[in-house]
């Protein structure tokens, strides 16, 4: 093998296991190479993504047959990381529910926070890119000045005949 096949063969090893903890079935043990090195998710695109859906899936004792010290500490972190979004989109929903308020219109949360805020995923599995939100069509454009208003950044991503250009939350 030459070292770039086996540098390949190793990230293949890698994602492999992620693939497989993160989306395989539970309880399962991992028959592939030991220990599993997390330093190799960092050339992945977006592999650090799923491993708070590893830690909130995975037996403690498995992932201390997988990995070392450091790969669980990194996992763990990530998961952390993924539950303060969350909970800092569900403090996001609460403002704009608030706002929906003073602008006298319904407002529904859809999609992927609408499912962590009832509870039909485990905290840190699924993170949402975005906030969808659903506000009566006479109430559109007033909900939309008035997110702007309170901060909100218009994004330079085009609107289309379905939804207004995003808007993004001053923290980002």
């Amino acid at each position: 093998m030459t070292p770039d096949s086996t540098a390949r063969s190793e990230l293949l090893g890698v994602l492999n296991w992620l693939l497989f903890r993160a989306l395989g079935p539970p309880g399962r043990c991992w028959e592939g190479p030991r220990p599993v090195d997390l330093a190799e998710l960092e050339t992945l695109v977006g592999g650090r993504e799923l491993l708070p859906r590893v830690w909130s899936r995975t037996d403690r004792h498995q992932l201390d047959d997988d990995l070392d010290q450091e790969g669980i500490g990194a996992i763990e972190r990530e998961f952390q990381h993924a539950v303060a979004v969350e909970i800092r989109d569900h403090e996001t929903c609460r403002r704009l529910a608030c706002l929906a308020d003073v602008c006298e219109t319904p407002l529904i949360i859809l999609k992927g926070v609408a499912l962590q805020i009832a509870g039909y995923v485990e905290p840190g599995v699924r993170r949402a890119a975005d906030i969808d939100v659903l506000v009566a069509e006479p109430a559109v454009e007033s909900f939309y000045r008035a997110l702007v208003e309170e901060g909100g950044r218009p994004r330079d991503l085009p609107g289309s005949d379905q939804h207004l250009p995003a808007v993004e939350h001053p923290s980002g």
